[in-house]
């Protein structure tokens, strides 16, 4: 068995032994064995013959004696000549044989050799065919599960984008959605519709290349049916170089999609050109990979439009006439494809350059495409691909199917006769624009003005959809207005919005106020709004602004506007949301805005005490080779402090995030490297103390590892009349070989960890790739050491890591390309690492000032060192605290801030803190204790003036008290008055009146007067009220009352309110007898009265109201001749309960006074509580007391009683209608003063009552427990209504710690039956408890203490433990048994019967403490008395058994079963 290992391909196939060869082989073998034995048969068989004929011979020459010589001459001859014709059959066969074996052996040869070669081939084959099939399989498995990773629902990257034109100006919707599978994108109005279908060269394209990043630009427009479009549409992805190119019909399958994407470009031409029919376009496809660039070129004819300006409906190919060219410093070899044919019918091609020569008409397939695929041995630079695609756009211009003679002039040349166009580069990231115009083709009409719409685009997929819409507003001009012509603008720079010129009056109905929420959670800021007028078709703009700058939607933030409101809705907040939100509604007439903070605090930390997430990730100084990543330290108030960040990258398209740095860094700043040119990358930063790790940071915006600088290399050069190219520096500084030094070298940043250094690229720069080596040395060593031998730089700055702390180094760039280095750069002066930015300092001085009721302002003076500040952090404690919260969750760039959220009455505290990258500083001094109030300001105006009576002359008015009093008590009110149609006004009073009416003297009787009325406090006089009515100075003589006045309600709930009024100040002709109270609905005619018999009181609970309904009110007061003048309609009240309402409590103090108690937290420094009976305002100090403390109110009951009874109420002045009432019932009234007189008169609780215990001598114990005694309770023992003390008698004690208290009486006799009692004092708590002992209850004492006091005598001698006893035992012996006790040596024992001395045979063991008397033969004769006695000096004790009657008869029985036995 061979030992050569089998190849693979031979495991694989078993046809690797002798089988292997074919079946005419293997018959020609057999052929060949079966002749071979044969010939060795006939060869046996002739020599046999031959030895059996010369035995003949010899037998015949023996026997010849008698033979002739004739005849045997004879014979002789014709043996010879049998033997000669024999030798030379036999030199025939042998000379046939070997002819044959020669040729058999030839035709095998060759047979092996044609064997061989097809196995070699086979095996070829085979081979190839295993890897193939390997290389699929897995490619095929590489696919799908890179498919399923790449896998996401579509996401619009950027969005449409609204547009104002005038008519006849072209418009371009563009927008950008990525996802994979490739989204199908719907457009909404489609160009199908009535208005799409009158333009026949509207065309709406969707090119999606890779289904990751795809440009669709939306085309509708007149331009395509009156001169045609040429459009580029150029998508940049990175994908295998073993990848196939696909067909090229509709560009669909031409690279499998990878996730090295990282660049999306933008081409736009437009024009027309010359001798191109009309409604034709060309679509430029370009794919880049890393050694193949791809480009894919086709014509578009509109239907309705005629190809090459010949007949319409046909199409037309472009050949590309292809040249052998380089990129810059690349060897290439061009490739020619053969075109590829799709099957168009009815099209023709008249190109002389197309493969295949002319087609005639008719033609069943025509060449539609040529690819031209660029080979090169190292990644293709983007910038070469634009200037590529420049000059294949400049060649296509000259092609014959264009019409104008082919002319090249450089790799981005553009041709005489090429239509006006446009080029503009967009680089993801770095937004730049470079405009190439060709003057010389006339303008076109696009748009008019019905084209204004709101175009949506809608991208959906398997995993799901997105859309997005914009406005085009076509404006029309009229007379000598003209319209805006088309300008190049960089893609970069916005378009200005314009404002609408409608003068539009917005009034916010309802607000968006002071939000507090958590990360992670949703909100959504909202304002309704009327707008005036309501224009359908213009609206004024809406803009959202936090902090000043203006929000643009975002994944995270979603806007609407329109049907009255305007909202920003946030799907998943993060701290970087925190911020002034500011709502501005934007029109010619002005701007009106709203604003209001949102708070977003920490979320839950994955580790219990470890830091908030940093926030604010910003991305930096992105080029080829790193960015520097920076953010903002989260405040760690309630936190031990954070000791550095881990920064993490994650490539676009992934999910997968890898960790940039080892070791925290401990500034918030970082410059990421590794990165790969042209990948996209997102980061996010993660804060570490000594608890753990944070939750992450929201990831930043996309960033691409591109250098914009290479942009700055291309510059435009004018060429004949108007016309100009875009070129690169490069190409207009010859030919350069090795490139020179960079110059200016310096250090852009210095830290303690890194130093990021900058140069500027050599000059000439030459066409090949750069790439910069850079050396550092420390000062004075004399030696350089490369500081990136391992990765090159391409971009001009780079991040040095690994610096030695305290030392000074230079730095020298070399710059290389592909055909040598340069010269070091000059070397930079010496740079240390270290910090230039340090901690800061602390603030100064922290001041707190009141604001509103839930907020307060905290000012403070920014710090001396205040290096590149990022902001400051407030923090807030209770005072009387050391718990510290934070008031901002997102450094504040100001030194005041706004802190909202606190309770109101409360006192708090307040510090603050700077920061910047480096770290926080130390916290500032402590503010003053401020209590949180509404600041001190004018009251409000009074309003609901009414004419209350009038006699000719004068007039008395009355109003009600301001809403708000400004934080201080009301001093007064000031009234002014005027005459109707008279200018001005004149004061009433001079000096401030007290109450809320006044008389008006020294009017003119029949005359108009007005009233307005202001009021007063510490702050100053506030606004005055609005003019009132007009009221005429006329008497009144009506004999029914006049109004009643000031309308006021409290105890608002949500089904129920108060309503409480004043009595008329004109009376009528009879005094008031009752009142009616009538109320309707805001909007409703009829009023309804609520009592249908008259209410003496002044007020009235009106019930079954319906929630959150709206009423009015009115008073009528009635006398003896009817009813008379209604009141005032009063102001709407809303019928609901206000949050967090609440009532009146009662209760009892701790001495046992009777309280109703009603906490405000919503009061303020004017805020008073007054307190009612039956709403009438308590006055009375000898049965009630009332005491205010802060926001808490109570009134005291002095001596209640049934006149109690009632109901009171209490309400806060200058709030927002806080009041509450309470039935004072008989069965609460019971309950209150039960309480009260247990805490007037306590009782000290017990455990035990009084009982009774004997002890063993006879000794009777009373006792009792408390439940607990102080040192200094007292107590008394009372027999029979006489005290006793502690004696020998009654020995007395108490243990107070256990509420013990005991006595014993050592001789219970007859004498002592009767009552027992104990009296307990203990403060003002008192108890007793009392235990009768008479009759049968003392008897049965008594009886049971002698009988314990015998047994304890007896016990003191020798005495029996148990008592004599009787047993029988198993020889049926009755056996008699007693056991004795505390006997000693001298202690006699006798057994007696009937009182006679009872011999025994032997005398007892009273060691052993049993003793026993045998009765062998039971019988009657044995009846009597047994006696066993003891006795010594000690004393005596004896035990007796009776053996007669039914003791004789159970012996008797006893003994018949254990014989029985």
């Amino acid at each position: 068995m061979s030992l050569v290992a089998v190849p693979f391909y031979q495991k694989r196939h078993r046809h690797f032994d002798q089988s292997y060869r074919n079946i005419q082989t293997r018959y020609l073998l057999d052929e060949y064995a079966s002749k071979k034995r044969a010939s060795t048969q006939a060869s046996s068989q002739k020599s046999l013959s031959q030895r059996s004929s010369s035995q003949r011979a010899s037998s015949q020459t023996s026997l010849g004696g008698t033979t002739c010589r004739v005849c045997a001459k004879r014979v002789s001859t014709q043996e010879e000549e049998e033997q000669e014709n024999r030798s030379r059959y036999q030199s025939l066969v042998a000379a046939y044989g070997e002819a044959k074996r020669q040729r058999f052996l030839s035709e095998l040869a060759h047979m092996e050799e044609n064997v061989h070669l097809a196995r070699s081939q086979a095996r070829d084959k085979l081979d190839k065919y295993a890897i193939q099939q390997m290389m699929e399989d897995k490619l095929a498995w590489e696919r799908h599960t890179f498919e399923e990773r790449i896998s996401r629902a579509p996401e619009i990257l950027v969005r449409l984008r609204s547009h104002t034109v005038w008519e006849r100006m072209s418009v371009t919707l563009c927008f950008t959605v990525q996802g994979f599978p490739t989204p199908v994108v719907q457009w909404a109005p489609r160009p199908c519709s009535q208005r799409a279908c009158s333009m026949p060269g509207a065309v709406l394209e969707a090119r999606e290349d890779s289904g990751v990043k795809t440009r669709i630009p939306p085309f509708r427009s007149h331009s395509l049916a009156s001169g045609g479009n040429w459009r580029c549409d150029n998508a940049h992805n990175f994908v295998s170089s073993s990848q196939r190119l696909g067909n090229c019909a509709g560009c669909t399958g031409l690279m499998a999609p990878s996730l090295r994407v990282g660049v999306h470009l933008d081409c736009a031409f437009a024009g027309q050109a010359p001798g191109q029919a009309p409604g034709q376009q060309i679509l430029i496809k370009q794919i880049f990979t890393d050694r193949l660039a791809h480009f894919h070129i086709r014509w578009h004819s509109n239907p309705s439009s005629s190809a090459c300006g010949e007949h319409p409906g046909r199409s037309s190919s472009v050949p590309v006439c292809t040249r052998r060219r380089a990129f810059r410093g690349q060897p290439l070899s061009a490739r020619v494809h053969q075109a590829e044919t799709h099957s168009i019918p009815g099209a023709a091609s008249q190109c002389p350059c197309a493969p295949g020569g002319e087609h005639s008409e008719g033609s069943p397939s025509m060449p539609l495409c040529t690819r031209i695929a660029w080979e090169s041995g190292a990644k293709l630079k983007l910038l070469d691909y634009l200037r590529t695609a420049m000059g294949w756009i400049a060649h296509l211009g000259t092609t014959p199917c264009v019409g104008t003679a082919p002319s090249w002039s450089g790799p981005a040349a553009m041709v005489q006769g090429l239509p006006e166009a446009a080029l503009c580069l967009l680089l993801w990231q770095h937004p730049r624009s470079y405009t190439e115009r060709v003057q010389g083709f006339p303008p076109q009409a696009l748009v008019d003005f019905d084209d204004t719409a709101t175009y949506s685009a809608v991208a959906t997929n398997a995993h799901g959809q997105v859309s997005t819409n914009a406005a085009v507003v076509v404006r029309r001009f009229r007379g000598d207005e003209e319209p805006f012509r088309s300008v190049g603008l960089p893609i970069g720079l916005p378009l200005s919005s314009v404002i609408p010129y409608t003068h539009f009056d917005v009034q916010f109905l309802e607000k968006f106020g002071v939000t507090f929420r958590r990360e992670g959670e949703t909100v959504t800021l909202k304002c309704t709004m009327l707008v005036t007028p309501d224009l359908k078709r213009v609206q004024p703009r809406a803009e959202w602004y936090r902090d000043d700058v203006l929000v643009k939607e975002s994944k995270w933030t979603k806007m609407f506007f329109g049907e009255g409101q305007a909202s920003l809705s946030f799907s998943h907040l993060h701290k970087d949301d925190e911020g002034l939100y500011t709502l501005r509604i934007v029109s010619r007439g002005g701007v009106s805005d709203h604003s209001a903070f949102l708070f977003v605090r920490d979320a839950d930390p994955l580790v219990t005490g470890a830091p908030g997430a940093p926030m604010d990730l910003q991305c930096h100084d992105a080029n080829r080779d790193y960015v520097i990543v920076t953010w903002k330290p989260p405040n760690t108030t309630t936190e031990s402090p954070v000791m550095g960040y881990f920064v993490d990258r994650c490539e676009v398209g992934t999910n997968n995030w890898v960790q940039c740095n080892d070791a925290p860094v401990k500034i918030c700043k970082y410059p990421v490297t590794g990165l790969f040119e042209g990948r996209s990358y997102i980061f996010r930063v993660r804060a570490v103390n000594s608890a753990g790790i944070s939750r992450p940071s929201r990831v930043s915006d996309a960033v691409a590892a591109l250098d914009p600088l290479d942009l700055r290399r291309l510059q435009a050069v004018h060429l004949e009349g108007e016309k100009e190219i875009v070129i690169y520096q490069d190409d207009l500084e010859g030919d350069v070989q090795v490139p020179g030094p960079p110059t200016n070298v310096h250090a852009s940043e210095i830290s303690r960890n890194y130093v990021v250094l900058s140069w500027e690229p050599p000059t000439p720069r030459g066409k090949d790739p750069l790439m910069y080596f850079i050396e550092k040395s420390v000062v004075g060593s004399g030696s350089w050491q490369r500081v990136n031998a391992q990765t090159a730089v391409r971009s001009p700055r780079y991040a040095v890591f690994d610096l030695m702390e305290g030392k000074s180094y230079v730095f020298r760039v070399l710059s290389a390309n592909q055909h040598g280095l340069s010269e070091p750069s000059e070397m930079t002066s010496p740079i240390e690492a270290q910090d230039v930015t340090v901690v800061p300092s602390a603030p100064g001085r922290v001041l707190a000032s009141r604001n509103t009721k839930t907020s307060v302002v905290v000012q403070w003076d920014r710090p001396k060192h205040e290096e590149d500040l990022l902001g400051y952090y407030v923090d807030c404690c209770v005072a009387g605290t050391n718990h510290w919260e934070p008031c901002n969750h997102k450094p504040i760039g100001y030194n005041r801030f706004v802190v909202h959220g606190l309770t109101t009455g409360e006192q708090y505290i307040f510090r603050v803190k700077a920061v910047n990258a480096v770290g926080m500083s130390e916290n500032s001094q402590e503010s003053d204790v401020i209590k949180v109030q509404a600041a001190l300001t004018v009251p409000s105006h009074p309003y609901g003036i009414t004419l209350l009576n009038c006699d000719g002359h004068s007039m008395t008015l009355g109003w009600k008290v301001p809403k708000f009093s400004g934080g201080s008590p009301i001093l007064g009110y000031y009234l002014d008055k005027r005459e109707v149609h008279h200018e001005n006004w004149h004061e009433v009073n001079s000096s401030p009146s007290k109450q809320t009416i006044l008389t008006v003297d020294g009017l003119t009787e029949g005359s108009l007067y007005e009233f307005k009325i202001a009021a007063v406090n510490l702050a100053g006089i506030g606004e005055p009220s609005d003019p009132s009515e007009h009221f005429k100075c006329e008497a009144w003589t009506m004999p029914e009352p006049g109004p009643a006045y000031d309308l006021t309600f409290c105890e608002v709930r949500d089904t129920s309110l108060v309503m409480l009024w004043k009595a008329p100040v004109y009376s009528g002709s009879s005094p008031v007898s009752g009142y009616f109270v009538d109320f309707r609905e805001e909007d409703a005619g009829e009023w309804i009265t609520v009592n249908q018999t008259t209410t003496a009181n002044r007020y009235l609970k009106v019930c079954d109201l319906q929630q959150g309904k709206t009423y009015v009110f009115r008073v009528r007061a009635v006398n003896a001749n009817g009813v008379g003048k209604p009141s005032d309609m009063s102001e709407p009240v809303l019928v609901e309960a206000r949050p967090g309402t609440k009532e009146i409590s009662a209760g009892v103090d701790e001495q046992g006074n009777i309280y109703l108690a009603f906490d405000c937290q919503e009061m303020t420094d004017a805020s008073q509580f007054t307190w009612c009976k039956s709403y009438e305002e308590i006055a009375d100090d000898e049965r009630f007391k009332i005491e205010t403390v802060g926001d808490h109110s109570k009134l005291y009951l002095k001596n209640p009683d049934k006149e109690d009874l009632g109901t009171y109420s209490v309400s806060v002045s200058d709030t927002d209608g806080v009041s509450s009432s309470f039935v004072l019932d008989p069965e609460e009234l019971e309950r209150l003063m039960a309480l009260s007189n247990e805490i007037k008169n306590p009782t000290i609780p017990l455990k035990s009552e009084l009982a009774y215990e004997i002890f063993d001598k006879g000794q009777v114990r009373f006792w009792l427990q408390a439940e607990h005694l102080s040192p200094d309770a007292s107590y008394r023992f009372i027999i029979n209504d006489r005290e006793v003390s502690d004696s020998e008698i009654h020995r007395i004690k108490c243990d107070k710690a256990t509420g013990i208290i005991e006595m014993v009486m050592d001789r219970f006799t007859i004498d002592n039956e009767g009552t027992y009692t104990v009296q307990i004092h203990d403060g003002k708590a008192k108890s007793q408890s009392s235990l009768v002992l008479i009759g049968d209850a003392f008897r049965t004492v008594l009886e049971e203490a002698e009988f314990q006091r015998k047994e304890f005598l007896r016990k003191q001698g020798p005495h029996f433990a148990e008592y004599l006893h009787w047993d029988v035992t198993e020889e049926c012996e009755v056996r008699l048994v007693c056991k004795v006790a505390n006997t000693k040596k001298e202690t006699v024992f006798k057994w007696l019967k009937d009182d006679v001395l009872y011999e025994t045979e032997t005398s007892p063991d009273l060691e052993r403490g049993t003793c026993q008397l045998l009765i062998p033969k039971l019988s009657k004769k044995d009846h009597g008395e047994y006696k066993a006695t003891l006795k010594d000096d000690r004393g005596q004790d004896a035990s007796i058994l009776e053996i007669a009657g039914k003791v004789y008869d159970d012996m008797i029985l006893a003994m018949s079963r254990v014989c029985g036995k």
